[in-house]
């Protein structure tokens, strides 16, 4: 029966059945249907990184989701979360650092730019602490980024309380597929982004690449965003004296909010000042060589009528002329947005119903087109050819 019906009919029925339910059980803020659209997905912050923003598809990182960043030692995660810190703060809201390596170095974070006295720091022996704490701070409703460093040193009490040799196997992934799904719900509800960082380990026996980020597989469910790190080799800027940088790459190996398995660099300077942040200029710069603003031959820039030698030549050229910068920097941002605009527009211009209808009837058509070739061919007489018998052969002939 529910075959012969059409798509305006089904969806009457659900709106006077499931629907009405759902509202009376569970209110009308418990479903989205119709008119009733799915929100867009909020950003709690910039990345920091215009690189990394345009790879996440939104812009940065998504409001009250679970991420996860993971990587070698020393590439670029906890340097990236306290960036991204000092980019919420710049919007007046509050983030807190749960540091279970206990290793939070405030002078630090000061360089890259966090304000460490509104900044909520907490150190836990165990993983169960670390849950504790992180459950205060999420409903306390007013923290909208949460950092969890990391869930490689979520020992379990068990095994902090206990001897060297007790058996430990399976203990801290257990507690993370226990609390993760309670957490996911906390920042749902709270609109609050956490970030857990994690080491690369490695497995015990098996075949392929033996490296695995994290523990155990229930971050693997929950986190909707999942990005590896890695880093370049050390590089020195010969053209001002005691300025190094290093670069980069993040690969988005999971994204539930956009297009997943794309791969974004930046590059991370030590200016003369002390100061740790992420080469903006030069990724501006590399978004203008794609937007054509400015033209590229080999090794050489030209922007307007003026030619530079090399990334570090130009690059000290906008350095010296911001107002020149920000006009380019507003030009690519203006084609990144109309870029995004235009995926938006042709997902809300695609007719499901429509679609939908033509795939039930093109299906019903092919089910009978099946059925009247099964009953053709079955009706149809067998012929045998008797020269063919006496060979010991027999062929069949409709």
């Amino acid at each position: 029966m529910s075959e012969e019906l059409s798509v305006k009919e089904k969806l009457k029925i659900l709106q006077n059945t499931a629907i009405k339910d759902l509202e009376k059980k569970f209110g009308e803020n418990s479903y989205f249907f119709g008119d009733k659209k799915i929100p867009k997905v909020p950003l709690v912050c910039s990345s920091g990184s215009l690189s990394l923003d345009t790879a996440l598809c939104i812009g940065g990182f998504p409001e009250g989701r679970i991420i996860e960043i993971g990587g070698q030692e020393s590439s670029g995660k906890s340097t990236l979360t306290l960036i991204n810190i000092a980019e919420v703060q710049k919007s007046d809201k509050l983030c807190a650092y749960i540091d279970a390596e206990q290793s939070f170095d405030p002078v630090w974070a000061a360089r890259m730019g966090v304000d460490v006295d509104k900044l909520l720091v907490t150190q836990p022996d165990t993983a169960e602490e670390a849950f504790e704490q992180l459950y205060a701070i999420l409903d306390s409703g007013v923290v909208s980024y949460i950092v969890v460093d990391s869930t490689n040193s979520l020992i379990p009490k068990r095994l902090f309380e206990g001897e060297v040799g007790d058996a430990s196997m399976g203990l801290a992934a257990r507690i993370l597929s226990q609390e993760l799904p309670k957490v996911r719900t906390k920042c749902t509800n709270t609109k609050c982004t956490v970030v857990f960082l994690s080491q690369v380990r490695s497995k015990i026996g098996g075949y392929g690449n033996p490296d695995v980020i994290g523990i155990g597989n229930a971050m693997k469910f929950y986190a909707s965003i999942r990005i590896k790190t890695s880093k370049a080799e050390l590089e020195k800027d010969d053209g001002d004296q005691g300025q190094s940088s290093v670069d980069v790459i993040m690969n988005i190996f999971k994204n539930k909010v956009g297009v997943p398995y794309k791969k974004a660099s930046f590059t991370l300077l030590t200016g003369l000042d002390g100061k740790y942040c992420i080469d903006n200029i030069k990724e501006i710069i590399e978004y203008a060589v794609r937007y054509e603003i400015v033209k590229k031959a080999g090794a050489w820039f030209t922007f307007e009528s003026d030619r530079f030698q090399g990334m570090a030549n130009i690059r000290k050229y906008f350095e010296e002329n911001p107002s020149q910068l920000n006009r380019i920097k507003s030009i690519v941002m203006e084609k990144l947005q109309k870029e995004r605009e235009e995926l938006q527009t042709i997902a809300a211009n695609t007719n499901f119903d429509n679609e939908l209808d033509k795939a039930i009837e093109e299906n019903s058509e092919g089910k009978t087109r099946k059925r009247r070739t099964k009953e053709t061919v079955e009706e149809a007489p067998v012929v045998l050819d008797e020269s063919k018998i006496s060979e010991g052969e027999v062929v069949a002939e409709s």
